[in-house]
């Protein structure tokens, strides 16, 4: 099978209105990895299985949550209030173990406050994996979302991730 790499570059989130298209390019082959400046209800999008987002474009965490790439990178601050609500939808949507998504975070201090104050906003456990402070919510019998940061400490990545059940323990 055929993979491709795509890069667009969309400033007007608009597809014409009388064009009847789903999506701003479509492909014959699955798009392997994507890199684009602006998250949009795009079939091709959707369907990329890797997504990478630079540091200028515009994210929507609703349309990101909808996203089947198994591993998402951001170069830019998700704010945590988006960061609740794409935690809620990706606990949701059923995301297999492997998936990853990582971002930058506006907290500096993630293993501070941040993270239990994303806990208990998500009503999840407080929990450590390989040293880091982390928080998980159960998605099923086999799985679980964990969050947590790069660091043991001064953490400056976010790293939300679906492992097997039992990966994190409770602190």
């Amino acid at each position: 099978m055929t993979v491709i790499n795509l890069i667009i570059f969309v400033y007007s989130a608009e597809l014409p209105k009388d064009s009847g298209r789903s999506s701003w390019l479509k492909t014959t082959v699955p798009v392997k990895h994507l890199k684009t400046n602006i998250l949009l209800r795009d079939d091709t999008m959707k369907a990329a299985r890797s997504v990478m987002i630079p540091a200028y474009a515009r994210v929507d965490a609703k349309i990101l949550s909808k996203m089947q790439a198994n591993k998402i990178t951001m170069d830019i601050s998700f704010p945590l209030e988006q960061i609740v609500t794409y935690c809620r939808r990706i606990a949701k949507s059923g995301q297999p173990i492997g998936f990853c998504c990582k971002s930058w975070i506006q907290h500096r201090n993630l293993e501070f406050r941040t993270l239990d104050w994303l806990a208990e906003s998500l009503n999840a456990r407080k929990t450590s994996w390989n040293g880091r402070k982390c928080f998980t919510i159960s998605l099923n019998d086999a799985s679980e979302l964990n969050v947590h940061g790069n660091l043991d400490k001064f953490s400056d990545r976010l790293i939300i991730e679906v492992n097997a059940r039992g990966t994190a323990i409770d602190r």
